[in-house]
């Protein structure tokens, strides 16, 4: 333990009462002591406020890159919504186009669009 915090212990020990009488040295020293006390907290304190607002401000760029995610995912969803319905327009039509009796050529190749696309032809 410094001297420092030797005379700041035994001022705290005379505060609360556990000390008749105030430690041996003079107010001045006593002043000064805790000024320097006062000091260092503000140091640290400061320090800590420091880490504390990068902290914060590394959440706020984290949130916005999130919600700039969340606005890409909700475009990509909403592509993804539309192709998934034009895809199944598209079977659709080519299901009535492989149905076509007048035209086999294209009847065969609508079938054969759909097996390589992965739908049962019936």
């Amino acid at each position: 333990m410094s001297d420092r915090e030797k005379k700041i212990a035994e001022i705290r020990e005379w505060h609360e009462g556990k000390k008749d009488s105030f430690p041996q040295f003079t107010v001045f020293e006593a002043v000064g002591v805790m000024l320097d006390e006062i000091d260092r907290i503000e140091r640290e304190y400061a320090e800590e406020r420091a880490a504390h607002n990068a902290h914060v401000a590394e959440l706020c760029e984290l949130e916005q890159e999130l919600d700039m995610y969340k606005a890409s995912s909700e475009v990509f969803y909403e592509r993804l919504k539309k192709t998934c319905e034009d895809r199944e327009k598209l079977i659709d039509a080519l299901q009535t186009i492989s149905t076509d009796t007048e035209c086999p050529y294209t009847s065969a190749f609508a079938k054969r669009k759909l097996k390589e696309i992965g739908v049962v032809v019936k």
